[in-house]
């Protein structure tokens, strides 16, 4: 494929650049998605694996475009869409512990419990989104294949805040921009004090999209990236020197890490890659 734009460190083909702004005919097209009211949530179902399932949602949290958008680039095809976080190489296998970092609506996560993830361990610190995941995975919850953090990730323990983006819910950030205009108290905390909180000594999978926060989740991982070398998919797009540094951080950890980043944002100047995967 021929490369059509090379900056100072990503070199994009013509197939990565064109995959961001362009719908991929034959790919996964954008749900019908219809709520049925249920007091203060909104049900919705949405197909994962080939098996019809049910989400909740708070009322005037998420609206129906993000449902759809979330679904689309989440679920892709690869080939095109290099925000999918489902490639050959971070196949999840049956027994996998994986942990969710922004889990939002909770796609991915019911994507792991059906590819056969015995336990899926969910990141979200904005708290009307984890009332929704609470409610989606009542049962997976009781039954402990579940658990839900409402904390925000990073390289220690601490108060922090939480940005809401009131345009789109999914998009806030413990990071403040013009956009994000209501606060809500967080508390940050490292993933590897969080495991030995619980008990947990392996996981085999990280998926990680918290909205510029990465880098510094990256380096609160340091304990679990050097006993078990999970794979990982991290998003890299919000900051333009993000995927660099995630690689670096990991192959300093972990020499062994084969690290691949794949897709282009265009959405900002300099492009940035969206993905960056390690296994």
């Amino acid at each position: 494929m021929a490369v059509i734009l090379r900056n100072k460190y990503y070199l994009y083909s013509l197939r990565e650049l064109l995959g961001a702004i362009v719908e991929y005919r034959g790919g996964v097209g954008y749900p019908c998605i219809k709520f049925k009211r249920e007091e203060d949530y909104l049900e919705f179902k949405v197909d994962i694996c080939g098996k019809t399932e049910k989400f909740y949602i708070k009322k005037g949290t998420l609206k129906k475009y993000e449902l759809q958008s979330i679904y689309h680039e989440t679920f892709q095809s690869y080939k095109i869409n290099g925000h999918c976080y489902i490639r050959p190489e971070v196949q999840i296998n049956k027994g996998d512990i994986v942990v969710d970092a922004g889990g939002c609506e909770g796609y991915y996560a019911r994507y792991a419990l059906n590819m056969g993830a015995h336990r899926v361990i969910i990141f979200e610190p904005c708290k009307e989104l984890a009332q929704g995941l609470r409610k989606t995975f009542d049962k997976e919850i009781d039954t402990g294949n579940v658990l839900i953090i409402e904390k925000a990730l990073g390289r220690g323990s601490y108060k922090n805040k939480l940005y809401i983006n009131q345009n789109m819910l999914c998009a806030s950030s413990t990071f403040k921009n013009d956009e994000n205009i209501v606060e809500q108290d967080v508390f940050t905390v490292s993933l590897d004090e969080i495991l030995e909180e619980y008990g947990i000594k392996h996981i085999d999978i990280v998926k990680m999209d918290i909205e510029g926060a990465e880098v510094d989740a990256v380096m609160g991982m340091e304990k679990i990236i050097r006993s078990c070398h999970p794979k990982m998919m991290i998003a890299t797009y919000h900051a333009y020197y993000n995927a660099i540094k995630i690689r670096r951080i990991c192959k300093k950890i972990y020499s062994h890490y084969k690290c691949s980043t794949y897709g282009c944002y265009p959405f900002e100047i300099p492009f940035r890659p969206y993905m960056t995967f390690l296994r």
